[in-house]
């Protein structure tokens, strides 16, 4: 009786010791297939161990983000990352939700690291040239693989990031603009697409456009009947005009100059919608003579009469005169220049700098073209 209970103690010992060991085993390599894939929750990462093994991979998954609780936001970009730790190079894929590769990143060496963008329901974005993006709420899969033949030793980890998108890049679902309203975005990703919409009033009036950037150049470009294009640079400003007819216009806006590689650049602009005022004064720098004229004759400023130089945030007003002249010169309601006669170049020196709103207020005569009178605001 003894014996039996010996043996049966001792067979239960065995049992128990496999057990562990095998338990112990599961744990070494367990998301080695799309069945045992780690989880991963957005903004977190996961890692593994590359054990040396022929063939070898290891596999994460993660879940979309769901729909925007904002209409008018888009729906965010995904950037994954690689961090390879192992001695050997490695490689990522994309996997749909049945575990096949729906996008594949480049090999990634030994101490180094490599991401790639994907985008969650947005048509209007092209991925990486082939237009893959994600279906909000649907769980995809990330394959860490050794480059073919070797044998990886060491960590891996996967960093999925999510990176909100301030408007849509289709037109169907435009960021909506108001006339005299500024609208500030920004450009993520350096393929990313925005898009606005504002409905003109049928009025047969010149609204403009306007677009300035921060830190990086953007394309603009208007869409309707009439297609305009401008490119703003880097802390500069253009604009486009269209005439309200009771048409929808759609600003698109995009990266200038960026590399095909896909990256964060964060690239921040502002949009306003303004009608155009009737008297339209030639430019030089958009500084001569920035603004319109609120008195006297609206026409053409006469090629005789001072040109003046002028902008916001300076201390400083020059202006020259071809024919000689009796000046007047007013800022904010306070003369500067009363002389009866002069010609050639002037300089006005001001305590203050300008500020936008400000009134210019120019007045010149001569006996051979008479009294002239201009108010300008710096903008």
């Amino acid at each position: 009786m003894k014996k039996q209970i010996g043996i049966v103690v001792l067979t239960l010992l065995l049992g128990l010791g496999m057990t562990a060991g095998k338990a112990k085993a599961a744990n070494v390599g367990s998301n080695e297939s799309w069945d045992q894939a780690s989880m991963i929750d957005i903004d977190r990462s996961g890692s593994s161990s590359f054990n040396h093994k022929s063939d070898e991979a290891h596999y994460f998954k993660f879940k979309a983000p769901s729909e925007e609780k904002e209409p008018s936001k888009g729906m965010p970009w995904i950037q994954i990352t690689v961090t390879n730790e192992s001695d050997r190079d490695v490689y990522m894929d994309l996997l749909d939700s049945s575990g096949a590769s729906i996008q594949s990143g480049d090999y990634i060496g030994p101490q180094g690291n490599g991401s790639f963008f994907t985008k969650v329901q947005d048509t209007g974005i092209t991925v990486n040239g082939n237009g893959k993006t994600l279906t909000a709420g649907n769980v995809y899969g990330i394959r860490v693989k050794a480059s073919y033949g070797s044998l990886a030793k060491g960590n891996v980890s996967v960093f999925v990031k999510k990176i909100d998108d301030d408007a849509w890049g289709t037109a169907e679902k435009a960021k909506s603009l108001e006339k005299d309203v500024e609208k500030k975005g920004t450009l993520e990703v350096s393929n990313d697409l925005d898009y606005y919409a504002v409905t003109l009033p049928k009025d047969g009036k010149q609204y403009k456009f306007c677009v300035r950037t921060d830190n990086g150049s953007v394309k603009a470009k208007l869409e309707d009947e009439s297609v305009q294009d401008i490119t703003v640079a880097a802390n500069t400003k253009g604009s486009m005009e269209e005439t309200g007819n009771g048409q929808k216009v759609y600003v698109r806006i995009e990266p200038d100059g960026v590399n095909d590689d896909i990256s964060e650049i964060n690239r921040t602009y502002h949009i306003t919608v303004t009608e155009k005022k009737g008297n339209a004064t030639a430019k030089k720098s958009n500084t001569q003579n920035k603004a319109q004229s609120t008195t006297g004759n609206h026409g053409k400023i006469p090629g005789w009469f001072p040109k003046i130089t002028c902008k916001k945030g300076a201390k400083v007003i020059t202006g020259k005169l071809s024919d000689r002249c009796t000046l007047n010169v007013k800022v904010g309601g306070k003369t500067y220049i009363r002389s009866t006669s002069m010609t050639g170049k002037f300089q006005i020196k001001l305590k203050k700098q300008l500020k936008a709103g400000t009134k210019i207020k120019v007045k010149v005569w001569s006996r051979k073209h008479g009294t002239k009178t201009k108010t300008f605001r710096i903008k």
